[in-house]
Parts: structure tokens; C-alpha cells; sequence
């Protein structure tokens, strides 16, 4: 996925007359970094969720990176409101590729600086993630597994 999106990304500022500084690349990586964070922080949060309901939840991982696979790629460009708004929070697909490709190539009327901001965001979805673990690992030593107390685990 790596080669292909940089081909297209190089594709696009050449026919966009794209000036590349050594600030637009630092803010580049620090985005690329922000991404994987944020794929990461959704997987682990929705994860978590086996630690209080581990049979509804033992294949969500599966279901969300599905979804997430499928979302990113997608242009929001025709989004607004709520639709747009949950594309960047709730499922953060639009922050994955959507919205820093749009500001490092100077899209609509968004610039590079503004695809700054992703490594906040990324940061804030670590948080969340690390949060949610936290209390549910907290959650699973209190109580242990109510999978497996037919078979005489924890009560």
C-alpha cells in the first residue's frame, strides 16, 4: 500500500505544481506516523471492548479493520455535516488519507500547515486507545473471563 499511495501522492504534486520545503516533508512523515497511530488507537479501543463482553466481541477487530480498509480510500470530498464529521472521529477514515492528502497538496482550503494538526490527532486517538485498555484490563483482573466459568475458571 506503501508504494502506491507515495506513487499517486508524487503524481499529484507534479501536476499540481506542488513546491515541496523541508518543512512540507517533515509534516509528511510526522502525517504517515500520525496514520498508523491512528489505525492502531481504533483497532486497540475497539479490541478492548472483549474485556467486558468477550463473546460479542471476540471478532470485532476483524469487522472494524474491514470497515476501516474499505473507508479509507474513499474521496470525502462530497461529504458534509454529520457523515463527514463521524468519517473524521468515530471511524477516522478521512483522517487515515482523506485529510492529510487534501492539506499536503493543497486541496480546497486546506494547506500543508494544516496537515499539522494530524499528529495531535493521532496523539488524542492513543490516548482514547490507552484509556480504554487501561480500564478494561483493570475490568478483566477484577472480574475475570465470564466466558469460561462453565469450565470452572475464575467465579
Amino acid at each position: 500500500m506503501l508504494l502506491p499511495t507515495a506513487f499517486l501522492l508524487i503524481s499529484a504534486g507534479q501536476q499540481l505544481d506542488l513546491t515541496r520545503s523541508a518543512g512540507w516533508w517533515v509534516v509528511f512523515v510526522l502525517d504517515v506516523l500520525a496514520s498508523v497511530a491512528i489505525v492502531q488507537s481504533f483497532e486497540y479501543a475497539w479490541g478492548s471492548v472483549a474485556f467486558w463482553a468477550p463473546r460479542a466481541a471476540e471478532e470485532i477487530n476483524s469487522h472494524t479493520w474491514d470497515m476501516l480498509q474499505t473507508l479509507i480510500p474513499f474521496p470525502l470530498d462530497g461529504l458534509t455535516g454529520l457523515a463527514l464529521t463521524s468519517l473524521l472521529t468515530i471511524v477516522p477514515a478521512g483522517l487515515v488519507a482523506w485529510y492529510p492528502t487534501r492539506a499536503l497538496l493543497g486541496i480546497g482550503t486546506l494547506s500543508w500547515t494544516d496537515a499539522a494538526s494530524l499528529p495531535v490527532f493521532g496523539l488524542l486517538f492513543a490516548a482514547f486507545a490507552t484509556w480504554t485498555f487501561t480500564r478494561g484490563l483493570r475490568h478483566y483482573g477484577r472480574t475475570g473471563s465470564s466466558r469460561y466459568l462453565d469450565y470452572g475458571h475464575r467465579r
